[in-house]
């Protein structure tokens, strides 16, 4: 549970932006390894690879995820 893993509420709530972004904060059930970095790298990641899956399942995401900068790839 990453309630356990992060204990700042800063990393909390950035890790869960893409599915507030979408309203759909409670529709995933996400598991993710991350290794090296600090605690702020880990999420960052995870919150890039997070956002680059909900992509793949839905692409018209893309505006929403872009627009808050939670994605890279044109």
């Amino acid at each position: 549970n990453y309630d356990f893993y992060f204990k700042r509420d800063t990393h909390k709530m950035q890790l869960l932006k893409p599915f507030e972004l979408i309203n759909q904060s409670a529709s995933y059930d996400v598991k993710c390894n991350v290794k090296g970095g600090g605690a702020t790298g880990q999420v960052g990641a995870m919150v890039l690879g997070i956002s680059r899956a909900l992509l793949q399942y839905d692409s018209e995401l893309k505006p929403i995820l872009k627009k808050e900068k939670l994605t890279t790839r044109d």
